[in-house]
């Protein structure tokens, strides 16, 4: 189950607001140029989750429910996406 909203900030990021259920993957977009990085709750995220320049999480758990940004570029200049959050549900039948 994914939900969109719209929150302050540039569109870099897609989508901005997901629940998912553990052990369901997390994919979250970045739509800019060259080189990005990502941030969840204002920390650098590990390489090991970082797909081009997506966060990519095969089996999600509790510890990765927070607010993800990514900084990248667009037309040369450096910019910082809106918040993407994420909430983990419990398993669902």
């Amino acid at each position: 189950m994914i939900l969109t909203d719209t929150l302050e900030g540039t569109d870099l990021i897609h989508p901005v607001y997901q629940v998912v259920y553990i052990n369901h993957e997390i994919d979250i977009k970045c739509n800019s140029y060259g080189p990005t990085t990502w941030f969840k709750d204002g920390d650098k995220i590990s390489n090991e989750f970082l797909k081009e320049n997506n966060v990519y999480i095969q089996k999600a758990s509790n510890e990765h429910s927070g607010v993800y940004n990514c900084e990248g570029k667009t037309s040369g200049n450096n910019i910082f996406s809106k918040n993407a959050k994420v909430l983990i549900a419990g398993n669902h039948l």
